[in-house]
């Protein structure tokens, strides 16, 4: 195979019987059970640290993927080719749906608690992670600023579809929460810095037999 992913698992002290292909990465079934090759770009800083970040996060009672260290204690195996790999554990399950409302609830629920235990990481965050430079509050004025925009130019429209009318419908309502959530934002005292998962989607929530999975921090 050009990406030699046989040869990478190997480099995790890991013997591996069957090795298929998901999407963007390897799904290798091995001695220690199910594990992910995933392609990584990203530095090495980077790499140890999201690894001890997920340790953090499992000691703490969310039940988070963990990163293998090679036999040379590196965070990710290298091919022939100078491509890098991370090695993580697996969990089996079925992505949550966007059509079904209790499912999008419960993946409300499982980054609230991600954004609560987050918080409390007392690791030093590398400066290649970067940081948010706009506070809360400015980047929920900037958004609203947006809606504005977008509802003046429906405004403007004499045939709207369905979706846009509907937006139109619901401006005054979600206008009033922007509005809540103005005012509370302007009364709260400067909180901790929490650690974005940065693609949170349907394809990064996992239901499993034994709940609820965030998937994927690289």
């Amino acid at each position: 195979m050009y990406n030699q992913p046989e040869e990478i698992i190997k480099q995790f002290n890991l013997a591996a019987d069957q090795i298929t292909r998901g999407r963007g990465y390897y799904i290798c079934r091995t001695d220690k059970g199910i594990k992910l090759l995933v392609p990584y770009s990203g530095s090495e800083e980077r790499a140890y640290f999201l690894r001890e970040f997920l340790i953090y996060m499992k000691d703490s009672g969310f039940e988070a993927e963990q990163i293998l260290l090679t036999s040379e204690n590196e965070p990710f195996g290298v091919d022939a080719y100078g491509d890098r790999y991370l090695c993580k554990d697996a969990f089996e399950g079925i992505e949550c749906s966007t059509r079904k409302r209790e499912e999008m609830k419960e993946a409300a629920k499982i980054l609230a608690l991600y954004h609560k235990l987050s918080g409390g990481c007392a690791l030093r965050v590398p400066e290649c992670l970067g940081r948010q430079q706009a506070g809360t509050l400015q980047l929920y004025e900037k958004r609203i600023r947006e809606l504005h925009k977008a509802r003046n130019y429906l405004r403007g429209k004499k045939q709207k579809n369905p979706f846009e009318q509907c937006f139109c419908e619901q401006y005054p309502h979600f206008m009033e929460q922007a509005a809540e959530a103005i005012e509370m934002l302007e009364e709260e005292q400067p909180g901790r810095e929490i650690i974005c998962h940065g693609d949170f989607n349907q394809h990064n929530i996992l239901k499993t037999e034994t709940g609820w999975r965030m998937l994927h921090f690289e």
